[in-house]
């Protein structure tokens, strides 16, 4: 975490756009990892705020997105449940790859919700983009959430 945050400064001040979210997205999940969700929460506010500041709104679904996870992993339902009512995607057939953050969390808050079913439908294409693509690490959160999702323990709704 120390390496991410001594040199993310530096990628704000000279880094690309893309530089910018993965270096914030990457300290966010570390902070995430380390138990300081508020932190990792406002290192995503402040990157969101920024962006559209500068009226850049590319990565705004993810950043989204990634909130709405942090949300899921400290059980404030309802920042999560907004997620999905207002800006979860609706096209399942024919995602945009560059969305792919946004549809594996699409398909976690369907865990969450209880609706395993819906969740494994969102992942369908995706299976099968990752496996045209030969995107091998690309599957292994597809399979992880259907695991989940196909748990018997789920379906008696204990969580896991």
């Amino acid at each position: 975490m120390l390496g991410i945050a001594s040199k993310i400064q530096d990628i704000h001040l000279h880094g690309s756009r893309d530089a910018k979210f993965a270096a914030t997205g990457l300290l966010a999940r570390t902070q995430m990892t380390y138990g300081s969700a508020e932190d990792a929460r406002q290192t995503m506010l402040k990157i969101r705020e920024s962006f559209l500041a500068h009226g850049e709104d590319f990565f705004i679904p993810n950043i989204d997105a990634m909130l709405a996870r942090l949300a899921l992993r400290t059980g404030a339902s309802s920042a999560w449940e907004r997620w999905y009512r207002d800006k979860a995607p609706k096209e399942l057939l024919r995602p945009c790859t560059m969305d792919r953050y946004v549809y594996m969390t699409l398909a976690v808050v369907e865990v969450a919700r209880g609706c395993p079913g819906q969740a494994l439908a969102v992942l369908a294409p995706w299976r099968r983009i990752f496996e045209r693509c030969k995107h091998t690490i690309g599957l292994i959160m597809p399979d992880t959430i259907t695991a989940i999702a196909i748990s018997p323990d789920r379906r008696r709704g204990r969580h896991l």
